[in-house]
């Protein structure tokens, strides 16, 4: 049999800043080659030939086994004894056993560092085998065998040699074939003499023995036809040393070239950096929370833990001073009181339906699983994280703040912050804008890593076949940043796709002191005459009760449409809407009361299942000077929450009383000319009419 060489490699990989939540399920965890090491009971590789160690990466972290200690190789070169040989007489024969020599011998080394604890040995056997001489096998290579001791003195203690290690070889080696000894430990004070002995075999070297022989003389001459030798070609010496890896979760592995002639690929299903979590929260198997709000005190545990809650790995970027920002913002300055909604909404079950509306699976509404292994910008890296739960981050009043597009657990519609009308917006006057159906997309690709898969990336298409048929393919592409579910990345393809739907329309208009109550991610309510085709809203004139209402104006009748409600703005800044019991010219009595009397002069606005009131999102408020500010807001229908989460179908509310399509216009005029600016020149048409009677 021939002899092929093995050897082992040390491998040290760096998995994550610590601590970490550990290796899911041991070395079922552990894939080389994308295998797993072990699947339940059963290795899938020689377990002799795998050593798996990790480290999760506390505060103080040391290295184990081999992997604290440093090594020295120390070259030897050196053939113990020799390779077989021969006496041969004048007629080139061997005239007795005593003539054949079968090279043995022993070498001897020092260690002279008393630090080095342990030794290994490595040693070469270029040739090994012996060759038939007779019989139909004539010419063919046969096996030999070597048996080497290794002995250790103790010279400083003045000790005797001790046998510390000793192996047979056997098999057939043509191509210096290399073996390593275990471990030897070295015991006592040093210096230490490490002694190799060959051992003399006699005739035993070989498969092949002269002693054998029946068709031929027993003299006959064999050195050309043997081989037996042994070099010692190294020494390792090892000598402890305790390496810490603070806050560095680690893998070591010891793999053997038997099992692995080349490097394997290394992968590992961890879970990841522990982080803080608020309060009356435990970890579910999947990783969310399960909340309990009575025991929430404000505030995050003592203790951390591993979750894929989106909030707590971004708030654990935000305030870590090794890899994230918090070197820069102060732990305690972290409101979890204000995050405390947006950890209930990502940790929130929902349902995945099929085709049939059944349901199939439930998770919670945002994961993520992200390995962050780049430097970047703190702000790009931080909007990255924030856009798992549709977050956004502003800069107002000296705070950072986050924001996150949301609805309320309950499936109710989001509160409205404040309403605007012609009678408080700079001019009486809102300007929309929109984009056009054709530059919207049709198709939404969504990349994410699918676990199913070795967590390699996968798509997700999500399709409006409506607006293909229409416009044709207009295809966007996004990244779920820490998406490891397609049904998540589903909910994120279909959100951008009913978002461009849904937001067909921007508002701007300036305000005075109203604009500092709206921050971006808040929600609003426009009241705008021209659009709703009657006035509906106004100033308070005066209060003389919580559920009386005297307004600015005379009405003879309410808008058309059942449930009239009347909106109010408290002195708090806070909006809260009753049902309207009679109505009385500008007195406007409630069934109920508000919780406090609305201020003077605030705004009021009133809606019926008819017209509503049209709500915008808060993109944007900026200062525009002179006590004014400037705010921009996105179209926002309540319904789309649940049209994401559960595939219910959007629901729209009429925000207008025109039901007619308006009268043709008149006196349409059209001017054309062309139009120089510098050197450019380009044509200009004007088009005027006057609006139908």
């Amino acid at each position: 049999m021939a002899l092929n060489s093995t050897t082992s490699i040390a491998l040290f990989d760096l998995l994550c800043e610590g601590p970490i939540g550990g290796v899911i399920g041991g070395l079922e965890g552990v894939f080389l080659n994308e295998t797993p090491v072990k699947t339940g009971n059963v290795y899938n590789f020689n377990s002799n030939h795998v050593k798996v160690d990790t480290l999760i990466g506390a505060k103080q972290s040391a290295t184990s086994g081999t992997f604290q200690q440093v090594s020295t190789i120390t070259q030897v070169g050196l053939e113990i004894g020799q390779n077989y040989s021969e006496t041969l007489n004048a007629d080139g024969e061997v005239d007795s056993q005593a003539d054949r020599d079968y090279g043995p011998g022993t070498l001897t080394r020092q260690i002279t560092d008393t630090e080095v604890s342990q030794v290994q040995l490595l040693f070469t056997v270029p040739k090994l085998f012996s060759v038939a001489q007779e019989g139909l096998a004539k010419g063919q290579l046969f096996g030999g065998r070597i048996d080497v001791t290794v002995k250790v003195q103790d010279v400083g203690s003045g000790g005797s040699f001790v046998e510390k290690y000793g192996k047979s070889i056997k098999g057939i080696s043509t191509n210096n074939y290399q073996f390593l000894t275990d471990y030897i430990t070295l015991s006592g004070s040093g210096p230490w003499n490490i002694k190799v002995e060959k051992v003399d075999l006699k005739e035993e070297h070989f498969e092949v023995k002269y002693t054998d022989f029946e068709d031929i003389s027993d003299k006959t001459a064999l050195a050309s036809g043997r081989g037996n030798q042994l070099i010692w070609s190294s020494i390792t010496e090892y000598t402890d040393k305790v390496v810490n890896h603070n806050y560095s979760a680690v893998a070591q592995l010891q793999l053997s070239s038997e099992s692995f002639p080349q490097l394997p690929t290394r992968a590992y299903l961890i879970k990841g950096r522990l982080v803080k979590i608020p309060t009356g929260a435990a970890v579910k198997d999947d990783g969310s929370l399960n909340l309990n709000n009575a025991d929430f005190d404000g505030g995050p545990q003592k203790d951390e833990h591993w979750t894929s809650c989106p909030v707590c790995t971004f708030v654990d970027l935000l305030t870590n001073p090794r890899y994230g920002a918090g070197k820069f913002i102060d732990e305690d300055k972290v409101s979890w009181t204000d995050l405390y909604p947006l950890i209930e909404y990502c940790n929130q079950t929902v349902s995945v339906k099929d085709g049939n509306g059944n349901v199939i699976a439930t998770e919670p509404r945002f994961s993520c699983n992200v390995v962050i292994g780049d430097q970047a910008d703190a702000y790009s890296v931080l909007q990255d994280m924030a856009s798992v739960f549709r977050g956004m981050l502003f800069w107002s009043s000296n705070i950072i703040h986050v924001a996150a597009d949301h609805g309320e657990l309950d499936g109710s519609d989001a509160p409205i912050k404040h309403v605007y009308s012609n009678s408080n917006v700079l001019n009486g006057v809102f300007e929309y804008s929109g984009s056009s159906l054709r530059t919207r997309s049709t198709s939404v690709r969504v990349r994410y890593n699918d676990p199913e898969n070795f967590y390699k990336p996968n798509l997700v298409v999500v399709e409006d076949p409506a607006l293909i048929s229409k416009y044709g393919y207009i295809v966007k592409e996004l990244i779920g940043f820490g998406c490891t579910s397609k049904y998540q990345a589903q909910r994120v393809g279909l959100w951008a796709l009913q978002t461009e739907n849904l937001d067909e329309e921007v508002v701007v208009f300036s305000t005075g002191l109203d604009g500092a109550v709206v921050l971006p991610g808040e929600v609003f309510a426009v009241a705008d005459q021209l659009r709703q085709g009657t006035r509906i809203t106004g100033r308070v004139q005066s209060t003389p009760s919580v559920s009386q209402i005297v307004i600015d104006q005379r009405l003879n009748s309410l808008p058309s449409g059942a449930n009239p409600k009347l909106t109010c703005v408290l002195p708090d800044g806070t909006v809260e809407t009753l049902d309207i019991f009679t109505l009385n010219q500008d007195t406007i009595s409630l069934i109920g009361g508000f919780s406090a009397l609305p201020a003077i002069n605030s705004v009021w606005a009133i809606t019926t299942d008819d017209v509503a009131l049209q709500k915008f999102r808060c993109l944007s408020v900026s200062d525009g000077g002179g006590g004014t500010f400037a705010i921009t807001g996105v179209t926002h229908n309540d319904s789309i929450y649940a049209s994401v989460d559960e595939g219910e179908a959007l629901d729209f509310e009429d925000v207008t009383t025109f039901d007619d399509a308006p009268p043709p216009v008149t006196n349409i005029s059209f001017e054309a000319g062309q139009v120089t600016d510098g050197t450019a020149q380009s044509m200009q048409a004007t088009i005027s009419w006057a609006p139908g009677a």
